[in-house]
């Protein structure tokens, strides 16, 4: 008699415009209302929940911009790890950092216990 204990990952990907140039300057983090017209920031959050018992180790996360049309990557905010989400789809930017090549964001999420959420958070503008 044994029992097996795995790790259980679900993802799910979260975005949230953080500024869209209408409602002011455009110079601040968090306009009032901002909407997803051409020159807006979007922010994404790839969430990874770990709902199993086992912790989930070398977790690498990656997402081909190639594949969204009418985007450019921010390379004024640093792809982010480890983070958590605050709530709704609002995520924290963690401590690790993540990376930009090829037209694809990744990075390495440290191990996710059982439990436990981390995510990958990074920019685009809207073209």
């Amino acid at each position: 008699d044994f029992t097996v204990s795995t790790a259980s990952l679900t993802v799910s990907k979260l975005s949230r415009v953080v500024r869209d140039n209408l409602n002011g300057s455009g110079t601040s983090a968090d306009p009032t209302n901002p909407k997803a017209v051409p020159g807006a920031t979007v922010e994404y959050c790839i969430v990874v929940v770990n709902s199993g018992s086992q912790p989930a180790t070398d977790v690498t996360v990656s997402d081909d911009l190639g594949l969204v049309p009418d985007v450019t990557f921010d390379s004024s905010f640093t792809p982010a790890t480890n983070g958590t989400v605050v709530s709704g789809n609002t995520c924290t930017a963690g401590g690790g950092t993540g990376s930009f090549a090829a037209n694809v964001v990744s990075g390495t999420l440290t191990d996710i216990a059982g439990g436990e959420t981390r995510t990958l958070v990074f920019r685009v503008t809207i073209d």
